[in-house]
């Protein structure tokens, strides 16, 4: 568990779930005693889903795997058939289902999130055996940001540098993922929720939201493949870095600690350079 009783964080926002239901209101104290309080109202867990390749979100999985980095990737056919064949193992809740597709409002998150997750989805064909975590892996990717469609627009483009409120408004995303995905599944254990909260800490406790030392191999690969697509991608306050200066600075962070070794040389046996 993330959070004691005596240990109180603050979130920012009032905290709307896909339902409308504000779950968590502005200031509230994020304890042990809210997260069962949490608990209590959640919905009643549904008993079916959807695949994810039944929905729209399959055809905008694929418009990317046509783009030209993946084509790349993605030219051993084998590579792209396995890609597809663990991608139809995804079912989700119909409310998982929803804020995907409500993600889309968040133009840039919900690419950004489905790059990811391809990304995730081809490096666990080499570094996961089990399917299990392959699937989740994927399912986590896809769901590891919702808390950041909870934050304002205007701070997400913002051309400029954030202050210091904006700063960590921004920083407490994954804490809004955690609360979103526990109240969906009414379990703060289910293992999306954990990941979510988990997947800005890095390997020598220098990231957020706790600034632990991560070991979630998982939520480590989310945060590489991460870091690698927003540094790929223009933004208001800077332009696209190449394949190499992406690299370069994920290089660094393995240097230091923060992205396991095997995890960095297969992204970039993946990519080619």
């Amino acid at each position: 568990m993330f959070f004691r009783k005596k240990i109180k964080d603050m979130i920012s926002i009032d905290l709307t779930a896909i339902d409308k239901k504000v779950i968590a209101r502005k200031n509230q104290a994020i304890d042990a005693d809210f997260i069962e309080c949490l608990l209590q109202m959640a919905p009643e867990p549904e008993s079916a889903g959807s695949a994810i390749v039944e929905t729209p979100i399959m055809q905008h999985l694929q418009m990317i795997m046509e783009m030209p980095d993946f084509r790349h990737i993605l030219k051993k056919e084998k590579r792209k058939n396995d890609l597809i064949e663990n991608l139809q193992t995804i079912i989700f809740p119909e409310r998982l289902i929803d804020e995907l597709l409500w993600m889309q409002r968040f133009e840039y998150v919900y690419h950004h999130t489905l790059v990811i997750t391809l990304l995730v989805a081809v490096l666990s064909l080499d570094l996961f055996t089990n399917r299990t975590e392959r699937r989740l892996a994927m399912a986590a990717s896809l769901t590891h940001d919702f808390g950041i469609t909870r934050i304002p627009k205007a701070i997400l483009d913002k051309p400029g540098r954030l202050d210091e409120q904006e700063f960590q408004l921004i920083r407490e995303h994954p804490v809004y993922s955690f609360l979103l995905l526990s109240y969906y599944f009414s379990d703060s254990t289910n293992p999306l929720a954990q990941t979510a909260f988990v997947h800005h800490e890095d390997g020598i406790g220098t990231g957020y939201p706790k600034g632990f030392k991560q070991e979630n191999s998982i939520a480590l690969l989310i945060r590489m493949c991460d870091i690698y697509d927003a540094l790929k991608t223009a933004r208001p306050f800077r332009p696209a870095m190449t394949t190499e200066q992406a690299l370069g600075i994920l290089q660094e962070e393995t240097e230091c600690g923060k992205i396991p070794r095997r995890l960095f040389d297969r992204l970039q046996t993946l990519v080619g350079v």
